[in-house]
């Protein structure tokens, strides 16, 4: 039905005022069925509950699990240690926790845990027996994402090691860091 062949869409002030007096209320100006404009009325209300109740901002940042193989390296050599050129870390985390181990290019395999919050934290790098005078050192995480994070690695080990590196996530194949290029680490 289009608007010229329903009269009630062209009535006039008189006619209105004459039908309020009988007590009947005016069609509404509109030419289509009163349950589809009340569906529509329905589903537009719905839709904008919906977006105002929905936040997609979570109420605390969430961040990257240390959970993987990622791969670094000292730049100085340390002969009581072996070669730290470059570093494995399996690392698994679990809430704050972190765990796992490490391991030289040269082979040495160590122990590695510490607290994690919010990426940032301490893992305490436990060294085997005989492995120079150095038995600890900490790698201090400052951030962590999905591809790499970052740490301050420290301890005195014959001499002074207080390194920055960045470890990046590898798929589990144990290669040389020193190959990625600096814009692959971030």
């Amino acid at each position: 039905m289009n608007a010229s062949s329903n009269p009630s869409l062209h009535r006039t002030p008189a006619s209105l005022l004459s039908s309020l007096q009988r007590g009947a209320r005016p069609a509404p100006v509109s030419s289509k069925p009163l349950g589809t404009r009340r569906l529509g009325g329905a589903i537009v209300l719905a839709l904008a509950i919906a977006t105002a109740c929905h936040d997609k901002t979570p109420t605390q940042p969430q961040a990257e699990s240390l959970t993987g193989t990622w791969t670094g390296g000292l730049t100085q050599t340390f002969p009581c240690l072996g070669d730290w050129h470059t570093v494995k870390l399996t690392l698994e985390q679990s809430g704050e926790s972190v765990t796992g181990t490490g391991e030289t290019k040269d082979g040495l395999i160590f122990e590695v845990s510490g607290p994690v919050t919010n990426g940032s934290g301490r893992l305490t790098v436990s060294l085997p027996i005989n492995s120079g005078d150095c038995p600890v050192m900490g790698i201090g995480i400052t951030s962590v994402s999905r591809t790499s994070f970052s740490s301050q690695v420290g301890g005195r080990c014959c001499g002074t090691i207080d390194e920055t590196v960045q470890f990046v996530r590898s798929a589990g194949a144990f290669y040389d860091a020193s190959a990625v290029k600096p814009s692959d680490r971030s």
